[in-house]
């Protein structure tokens, strides 16, 4: 059964669920400080009103798809748990739905004092939500992905088969352009902020750069010849600053952003 609480706004239960769990997470963090007040910020707000959106009711149907991401009220929502948890000294407007009180009842004793700092049923339950409808839709209406993250600890190291198409790259092209450099410098910099390794690390850090391709491998055709002035030295931070929006920024721009901030 889903509940309408604003005009074309549908809330059902799994959207009920994670909201209860993020709930809970910053409730938990008030908890570990000994009570000073945690509330998720604005950035927090819209990632889960993206979630939201994205995410299928309990019937497996996706309602709230075409909703304005600003106006799915994911933060009132939030505070009508402060009414259902006794141990929340904090009110808001407007009580809880019937949809709220079934969520709560559902785990509310997950929110005991002696749990409260421990994962348990809901955290799982949304977990499971988020990712089945990552899976069925690809992310593409939930934006980017959301992690619970609550207690500082995830499962990681387990072995995952992929089958991945790349474009091959030739490591001896790099190995060209570093002695050219070499060559002609006597020394490795970078490109966009004149970083040396070997002037900070020593000689741990001697010879070593990355090469960056100033024409995406990503978008070459079959056989595409790449030559050395296709290629720039960069520190492993500048790297990750050029490729961290796609297309990739070039090392002009990103020396005048450094410049800029400087």
């Amino acid at each position: 059964m889903a509940e309408n609480t604003k005009p074309n706004i549908v809330w059902h239960e799994n959207a009920t669920i994670i909201v209860l769990g993020l709930y809970r997470e910053y409730f938990s963090k008030e908890v570990w400080s000994n009570g000073n007040h945690q509330h998720p910020n604005k950035p927090i707000w819209v990632r889960y009103n993206k979630l939201i959106r994205g995410l299928p009711n309990d019937e497996g149907i996706y309602i709230n798809k075409n909703i304005d991401i600003e106006k799915l009220g994911i933060e009132v929502r939030y505070k009508k748990f402060y009414f259902l948890n006794p141990l929340d000294s904090r009110k808001s407007y407007g009580g809880p739905t019937p949809l709220d009180k079934k969520v709560w009842n559902k785990f509310k004793s997950e929110f005991t004092e002696e749990k409260i700092k421990q994962r348990g049923r809901l955290e799982k339950e949304a977990e499971r939500i988020i990712a089945s409808s990552e899976n069925s839709r690809g992310n593409k209406d939930s934006g980017e992905k959301i992690e619970y993250d609550i207690y500082g600890s995830r499962k990681e190291g387990n072995k995952v088969s992929r089958l991945q198409e790349t474009r091959e790259r030739d490591p001896g092209i790099s190995r060209k352009k570093k002695q050219q450099v070499l060559k002609g410098k006597g020394f490795l910099a970078c490109e966009a902020c004149s970083f040396i390794f070997k002037d900070f690390y020593g000689k741990h850090g001697e010879d070593f750069i990355e090469c960056h391709h100033t024409k995406p491998v990503a978008k070459m055709e079959h056989n595409d010849v790449t030559s050395l002035s296709d290629l720039a030295l960069v520190c492993s931070n500048c790297h990750r600053m050029i490729h961290k929006q796609d297309p990739a920024i070039t090392i002009d721009e990103l020396r005048a952003i450094i410049a800029e901030n400087k």
